[in-house]
């Protein structure tokens, strides 16, 4: 590979998906494409394996198994090995442990976030915002013994949906899906029905409340609903229950929705759901759609972070529904 190359760092699929319209967005040549796979999350490694293909990257390298061995010795190596290139754009979402000890070994020009879902917004509010410093952790030091570097001062800027202010320090570049919307929506074919995305819930959560609130919004609807659950997602009684009352199909798509939509060519009229990131992508490939998210808090320490997601989904149309719960409003 001849030249200076572009490197994108992913283990999530939508975290594919937005490297991939990174590409075509910044016409990035030279693409390497680091894949770190979740250990024993194998519907989130199958889902990015999948999506690797809707792109012909010059380079995939793949790191770990989704096991639960360590991979700091795949780490060590990786990082001496690209630390050997010089790279134009560096794309990551995020700063775990791993990527972030990466990045401090790498000689780039530009260093871009991608989103990951709604967390850009807790990034940019509480850590770019208020320009902190990245927290070294107690895990970093182990890669001194290597010669490793663990911290790095690279200006950080943003590819991102969401409509987020440029900083002195951090430029703000709008990914508006353009590349995927043109390719795959124009032939697409209208699909009334409404498709609710589910979301993971913790074991000590309140799966009850989220059942009933489910259960008035389904009842106000006239057209089938069809609910998604998360990759993560375990459907409980409490749901199964809803489910069969009300005649819900409960569909798994195997794919992030975004890519299910357009690879079906489905043009959805109505999408709900509780502060999916998803309605931010979808908002830009179908924005005739009507979106409605549900208000719901698991627990008071969510509520500050839930009420700033849903100022960003009502400037971009979405319709908060609020059966009832005030609770932490």
């Amino acid at each position: 590979m001849k030249g200076t190359s572009n490197l994108f760092i992913v283990y999530s699929p939508l975290q594919v998906i937005n490297a991939i319209e990174a590409v075509h967005h910044f016409q990035c040549k030279n693409n390497i494409l680091v894949v770190n796979y979740k250990p024993r999350q194998d519907k989130n490694n199958t889902q990015m394996d999948d999506l690797i293909r809707y792109h012909n990257w010059d380079r995939v390298i793949k790191v770990g198994t989704g096991g639960r061995k360590s991979k700091f010795l795949m780490y060590v190596r990786l990082i001496k090995e690209l630390g050997k290139k010089e790279y134009n754009h560096v794309f990551v979402a995020g700063f775990t442990s791993a990527i972030y000890t990466i990045l401090a070994n790498l000689k780039k020009k530009k260093l871009f976030i991608i989103d990951d879902g709604v967390g850009t917004i807790a990034a940019y509010n509480y850590t770019f915002a208020p320009n902190k410093p990245m927290k070294l952790r107690l895990k970093h030091v182990r890669f001194w013994l290597f010669g490793i570097k663990t911290k790095f001062k690279d200006r950080v800027d943003l590819f991102t949906y969401f409509n987020l202010k440029p900083l002195p320090h951090v430029s703000v570049e709008r990914n508006d899906l353009n590349w995927f919307r043109k390719k795959y929506t124009l032939d697409a074919a209208a699909d009334n029905s409404v498709y609710f995305l589910g979301l993971p819930h913790e074991d000590g959560e309140n799966h009850e409340s989220y059942a009933n609130i489910l259960d008035k919004f389904i009842q106000e609807q006239s057209q089938k609903v069809i609910y998604v659950p998360h990759r993560y997602e375990k459907i409980r009684e409490s749901l199964k229950l809803v489910f069969d009352q009300n005649n819900v199909e409960v569909r798994q798509l195997g794919m992030p929705v975004e890519m299910y939509f357009l690879t079906n060519k489905i043009s959805p009229e109505s999408v709900a759901g509780v502060g999916s990131s998803a309605f931010f992508t979808l908002a830009f490939l179908y924005p005739d759609a009507k979106y409605q998210s549900i208000y719901h808090v698991c627990n008071e320490s969510e509520a500050r972070e839930i009420r700033e997601i849903n100022k960003y989904l009502v400037e971009i149309g979405v319709e908060i529904l609020n059966f009832g719960e005030k609770k932490y409003v």
